[in-house]
């Protein structure tokens, strides 16, 4: 299923915060099979989503990102038994400080997936690049240039 991701100038700059072990693999997955996803995305692969921090994702929205999506093994499924687990919470805790810095949480998204879920993965990015761009710039972002 294909999503048009812009219809103007704007084009959301993403942030993906990928498990190697679920989002990462299904991102390889959807490269393998040739499923096309929005190009504006900036794929970080890391070892354990629970690694990634409130100071990680804030840092982010200061370099200019307009979202921050943050991909984790489904849960059970971890491979660090509890990482996926402190993932949800700092993301939880990090909405809330972007709410006290006069961002929408909608910028931050939580996602559970499970390992070569490639179609899974592009609906997902492509559904958070659209829910982004209806959200426009980051505003901190735009008070820098």
């Amino acid at each position: 299923m294909k999503k048009e991701i812009t219809t103007d100038n704007f084009n959301p700059k993403i942030v993906v915060f990928a498990c190697s072990w679920s989002g990462y693999s299904s991102a390889d997955c959807a490269g393998n099979d040739n499923i096309q996803y929005s190009p504006h995305l900036n794929i970080i692969k890391i070892a354990c989503s629970g690694r990634v921090n409130a100071a990680h994702i804030l840092k982010s929205f200061e370099l200019g990102a307009d979202g921050v999506l943050f991909i984790a093994c489904s849960p059970g499924n971890c491979h660090y038994v509890i990482g996926n687990k402190n993932a949800e919470m700092n993301v939880k805790r990090t909405k809330e400080l972007l709410k006290i810095l006069g961002l929408t949480e909608r910028r931050l998204r939580f996602e559970w997936l499970p390992a070569s879920a490639g179609e899974q993965f592009v609906e997902l990015v492509n559904d958070f690049v659209q829910q982004v761009h209806t959200l426009g710039r980051n505003p901190l972002a735009a008070e820098k240039q």
